[in-house]
């Protein structure tokens, strides 16, 4: 079955998510932690997108993004899952990894509301898989903190000081299940062998794209967005009490064996558009139909060496030239 076909428009706002085959690779440990602010900050070294928001599960990853330039955003992702692969290699003392699952989800996101509520959803995503009770207790890679200590400035930015290890310079990982003071000696191993690297947050920037800019718009959506964490937290905990159930634990967490066995129940469904708006979701269906249509017409020509245009957004199949059809 042929790919869906990317559609991905600048100075819009996308859920970006990718996920493992099966294991756990992301473990919540300090020198993990350390390895993926790194290559997060060297992905994002030239400013491919703006990035907002990003959270790391053990399997699975989720971020917020603003595009610039959609080719860039393929250019992030991509850089993010060869390096987070050659360096697990290098910990695991492997020649091959056929770590991901298939491409990364790439959802637009048309509207305030939808933005909010997948924030709200990627922060609470700890507490809904029972791994601890709020997001401010996760130890695994979040950017939560620097999300709550922003200013309510459109332009705020805040800036982490990441230790980007290249993957020629990964030691073998001692063991692949470590009591946390170990980890933590591990990942000073690591930062010792790693080249400091910025990386750049701007949690309020997506807000320009819907026309946002004074100060007091920007802290209604945020206390709007921290209050609907707390909300599908509390949720969850409720769910836990009904259920008779646990947390897994802040200690736990710290010592989880990295790529333990496991597969995940389901498939995740890729979607390419997340809106609460029946209206805005169809209006927007009409739209990427109309532009595959253009896009089949101008792949004809392009096999007959005709000059086309394609639509803007579009990732272009690659031609070898036709002699017939130069213009000499």
């Amino acid at each position: 079955m042929p790919r869906r076909r990317r559609f991905i428009v600048s100075k819009k706002t996308y859920h970006l998510t990718f996920r493992v085959r099966s294991g756990l690779p992301f473990v919540a440990t300090a020198y993990m932690k350390l390895i993926i602010g790194g290559v997060l900050a060297r992905a994002q070294r030239d400013n491919k997108i703006d990035l907002s928001e990003a959270l790391f599960m053990s399997n699975h990853a989720h971020m917020i993004a603003t595009v610039k330039d959609p080719q860039q955003l393929i250019n992030f992702y991509q850089e993010v899952q060869k390096k987070l692969t050659d360096i697990i290699k290098k910990l695991l003392g492997i020649e091959q990894l056929n770590l991901w699952e298939g491409r990364p989800v790439i959802e637009y996101l048309p509207n305030v509301e939808d933005v909010t509520k997948k924030i709200a959803y990627l922060y609470s995503n700890p507490a809904r898989a029972n791994l601890i009770d709020t997001v401010s207790d996760y130890p695994g890679f979040s950017t939560y903190n620097d999300f709550i200590s922003a200013s309510n400035n459109i332009d705020a930015t805040v800036v982490r000081k990441e230790y980007w290890l290249p993957s020629s310079r990964t030691p073998l990982l001692p063991a692949r299940s470590m009591k946390h003071h170990q980890a933590i000696d591990f990942a000073q191993e690591l930062k010792e062998l790693a080249i400091e690297q910025e990386l750049e947050l701007k949690p309020n920037s997506w807000m320009k794209s819907f026309g946002i800019s004074e100060e007091h718009e920007v802290k209604e959506i945020r206390l709007s967005i921290m209050a609907s964490i707390a909300a599908n937290e509390a949720a969850a905990r409720e769910l836990r009490v009904q259920l008779k159930k646990g947390i897994l634990g802040i200690k736990a967490l710290r010592t989880q064996e990295i790529m333990r066995a496991h597969k995940p129940a389901k498939s995740v469904f890729k979607s390419f558009i997340s809106t609460m708006c029946n209206e805005t979701r169809m209006a927007f269906i009409k739209q990427y139909n109309a532009i595959c249509d253009i896009c089949r017409e101008c792949y004809e020509k392009a096999k007959l060496g005709l000059v086309c245009e394609w639509p803007p957004g579009i990732f272009r199949p690659t031609f070898g030239h036709v002699a017939s059809a130069l213009d000499w």
